[in-house]
């Protein structure tokens, strides 16, 4: 595709130079091949505008950047006042619009989109729908699932692009996008054909990229503009948790779009009653749009409750029949490091669990101090370089609601552990001056000092890290697995049981 043809949807584009064939799209100079148009994306840490030379001596045929580079005239170049947005249009039209062939839902919100998201792509499929998945978690094209290797929920447009390309061409016909508000603000999804947008709950959460907790709200609205404003084939949808302090707020950014609530109070569209929830799972009949049935899901926890019935909402907007509704969250057999229990045989319970927001942590230690038959304690920290208000708050529920809490590593980044440690210990003795923890840094100690203090009937809650592959430090990303970390240290105090299949 020629140059000129990729720019076509741009507009207030400055060119310089020829209209060379493009073969590639990239933003890596290291991944440069002849050919390739590079787009010089310009970061909080980085630059790209400094790796053009690289990328052209790597062989690339043209550049699209945010500002004229005259030491490479010699290159075909583009000018976009944000190269981003102008990354997410070139790669729809060299990808052939694929975002417009399938049908596109995105799940939004603070906690449960992850859950959320699998749960619609779990229904689609039994219902022969034949949904593709981008989330945090998991990535599904075809039938072939693999896990995501990044900490990141929302992938660059170009990526996106990609995925969706194999997605059709492997006969996905729906997709399903957990889409970030950092996704949102920074053009991950900018110009995406959204069909549906589908909310979780929005609690506090990333202020330090967007600020307020309005302007982050406002971010995640984003993807309501998306599914009002970009031309699509297929009916529109807005899905909403009808209890979120938000509510009011996105009906009105939804303006004319059909909107479909869910929860359990008077006057909800998708209305869960007669619930009951254990550590065995979450029962509850619904009363719908579409007629009333009886749901049961081996979820763990009544927070849960909500995704499923974001989920019943979502496929019921699409035709979905409550009996596949039904199928499908029986079926789902949940999110790994979300809510999962790890059994080896100990006298005492273990779960891992993503909570990663004050909120979050306060759901999950509510939840296990019901079902527990002893004392709760919990591992936790708080992530380097990202939101500081949220650490005490997280103390402060770690007191509140926890026996014994130990503060670990999360992810530091290249910020002080003792620092990050102090906000959150700040938070908590505010909250109870005994409260009983520790600060064990290295996060492997800090599970074996958890589970060789747990006695008969405690339950232990390892969270923060959940599915996440790696710890990132000052020098960077080391391997990590919390569960089978778990697995490990409890074999080590002598519980030797290490089937999977006692996991849920």
């Amino acid at each position: 595709m020629l140059l000129s043809e990729l720019l076509h949807d741009l507009k207030d584009v400055a060119r310089h130079g020829g209209d060379p064939e493009i073969t590639g799209i990239n933003f890596d100079s290291r991944a440069v091949r002849p050919g390739d148009l590079f787009v010089a994306v310009s970061g909080a840490d980085r630059d790209g505008h400094d790796f053009a030379a690289a990328a052209v001596a790597g062989g690339a045929a043209a550049l699209l950047v945010e500002r004229h580079l005259p030491e490479l005239a010699d290159t075909a170049q583009a000018v976009a006042p944000d190269s981003r947005r102008a990354m997410a249009a070139v790669a729809r039209r060299f990808h052939d619009f694929p975002d417009r062939q399938l049908g596109l839902i995105g799940v939004t919100g603070t906690d449960g989109k992850t859950t959320t998201a699998a749960l619609i792509t779990r229904i689609l499929d039994l219902a022969g729908l034949a949904p593709g998945l981008i989330s945090t978690v998991d990535h599904r094209v075809g039938g072939t699932e693999s896990a995501n290797p990044e900490h990141q929920t929302t992938l660059s447009s170009l990526e996106s692009q990609r995925m969706l390309a194999a997605m059709r061409d492997a006969g996905n016909q729906w997709a399903v996008l957990e889409t970030s508000s950092h996704g949102l603000a920074h053009g991950r999804v900018a110009g995406f054909a959204f069909d549906v947008a589908a909310f979780t709950r929005i609690t506090r959460e990333h202020l330090d990229c967007h600020g307020t907790v309005e302007a982050y709200v406002a971010a995640k609205a984003g993807l309501l503009d998306l599914v009002a404003t970009v031309p699509g084939d297929r009916p529109k949808w807005v899905v909403l948790p009808a209890a979120d302090d938000n509510v009011d707020y996105l009906r009105e950014r939804a303006g004319s779009l059909p909107v479909l609530t869910y929860g359990t109070g008077p006057g909800v569209d998708v209305r869960a009653f007669d619930t009951s929830a254990s550590m065995d799972g979450i029962r509850f009949r619904a009363e719908t749009p579409w007629g009333a049935a009886a749901f049961e899901s081996p979820l763990v926890g009544e927070f849960n409750l909500e995704n499923c019935l974001a989920a019943i909402a979502v496929a019921g907007a699409l035709g979905v029949s409550l009996d596949d509704c039904a199928r499908g969250l029986a079926a789902f057999e949940g999110v790994t490091g979300r809510m999962q229990v790890v059994d080896c045989g100990q006298p005492f319970t273990v779960v891992v669990d993503y909570a990663h927001t004050a909120e979050a942590l306060a759901e999950v230690l509510r939840l296990l101090g019901e079902y527990s038959a002893g004392k709760v304690s919990v591992v936790f920290g708080s992530a380097g370089e990202r939101d500081l208000d949220k650490r005490p708050a997280m103390g402060a529920v770690a007191a509140r609601l926890a026996a014994y809490f130990v503060v670990a590593d999360e992810d530091p980044r290249g910020e002080s552990r003792d620092g990050i440690a102090a906000d959150i210990r700040a938070g908590a003795l505010a909250e109870r001056a005994d409260a009983r923890h520790a600060v064990i840094h290295d996060r492997r100690e800090a599970i074996r000092h958890a589970l060789a203090r747990a006695r008969p009937g405690d339950t232990v809650l390892l969270a923060g890290k959940g599915h996440e592959n790696s710890i990132i430090g000052p020098s960077g990303p080391t391997a990590w697995d919390e569960t089978a970390m778990a697995r490990e240290l409890l074999a080590d105090l002598g519980y030797a049981r290490r089937g999977s299949a006692d996991d849920n």
